[in-house]
């Protein structure tokens, strides 16, 4: 559709008009060994003061460390950690009114400090350092698919855009966790979180937007350089005359960017707003956590406000394109009602 366009505009404006999107794919995240933060480990010794009944962590840690406890996923340690914490902080709650050997009482303080000072890397490294979150920022998806007529579809298409947004809402009140006071809740979906995991895997919206994203934004682009460059060579029409190739370029205003491609930027623009919103809510409580790379390629790729980032890219490609149509169409007396 995006390559048809610029040939159809191409055309009409009589200049060479190639556009090849195959190669334009968005940047994936850096790599894992670059995004990933140490946490501190809780030695052995120390574990074994867990046990004793006042903490009630025996059968916790006891699964943690069975032989499928060694090899969790990332989803599942953080489920571990978090359920840690919380029985954490109901043992030193507990302990603080109970008489305990000053040596063990200061071994469990030890450890639930340890646990608290954890928790933002705990929560980023489970959070974006999985394979499911790496594919949505995969570079090889294809984009996302045109709005379709039929109503079914269309509603197959919203349901699968609602999963992601509920999903990354979940992502959102865990990451918050990272900023607030220490008595918050388990999050009432913590025992399906593996279930958002696995709507991030197999539906992989966000990689499929950053390429529609770049897609668009190249053409976008090449529409606006095709009218500027007829622009500067020669009017298109003379004092407000109405040629005949006048006529046959409306007709690709109206059809081909009005009928198709703008309806296309629109659900780029609508959900893209929605899942840049989602990864900044998620972001800003572990902004002081996130590795030097991750810093980066936040800047240039998930803010918004960022000038030179990879949204406002877009915005700008799209302010121009705009501009130049209604050059062109004004040359023309050809303006649509609202254009402006």
């Amino acid at each position: 559709m995006l390559e048809d366009y610029i040939s159809r505009l191409g055309n009409v404006l009589d200049l060479d008009a190639s556009l090849d999107l195959s190669d334009i794919h968005p940047t994936p995240l850096p790599r894992r060994r670059l995004r990933i933060l140490e946490e501190t480990p809780v030695r052995q010794g120390l574990l074994e003061v867990l046990e004793l009944r006042q903490c009630d962590l025996l059968p916790l840690i006891a699964r943690r460390n069975s032989s499928l406890g060694r090899v969790m996923k990332p989803s599942q340690k953080l489920v571990y950690e978090l359920k840690f914490i919380v029985l954490m902080r109901q043992c030193v709650n507990r302990i603080s009114t109970q008489e305990l050997e000053p040596e063990v009482r200061e071994q469990i303080l030890n450890i639930w400090a340890i646990k608290q000072a954890n928790l933002p890397a705990v929560l980023w490294n489970s959070l974006y350092n999985t394979d499911e979150m790496e594919a949505n920022f995969s570079a090889s998806e294809p984009p996302l698919d045109l709005p379709s007529e039929d109503i079914s579809e269309k509603r197959l298409q919203q349901a699968r855009f609602a999963s992601v947004k509920l999903s990354l809402q979940h992502f959102q009140q865990l990451s918050s966790l990272a900023g607030q006071p220490h008595n918050w809740p388990l999050p009432d979906f913590i025992d399906d979180i593996e279930d958002d995991y696995l709507t991030l895997y197999s539906n992989r919206f966000g990689s499929r937007w950053q390429r529609s994203l770049v897609l668009a934004t190249a053409t976008l682009n090449q529409g606006a350089i095709l009218i500027e460059r007829r622009l500067k060579s020669r009017p298109f029409c003379f004092s407000g005359h109405r040629n005949q190739k006048a006529e046959i370029l409306m007709n690709v205003f109206q059809k081909y960017y009005a009928g198709q491609l703008q309806p296309y930027l629109a659900n780029i623009h609508q959900q893209g707003e929605v899942w840049l919103a989602a990864h900044e809510a998620i972001l800003t409580p572990l902004q002081n956590t996130l590795p030097d790379a991750m810093r980066e390629y936040r800047k240039d790729y998930l803010d918004r406000s960022n000038e030179k980032g990879q949204w406002q890219q877009y915005r700008q490609a799209l302010r121009r394109h705009t501009a130049a149509w209604q050059d062109i169409l004004g040359q023309c007396d050809m303006m649509p009602d609202g254009t402006r």
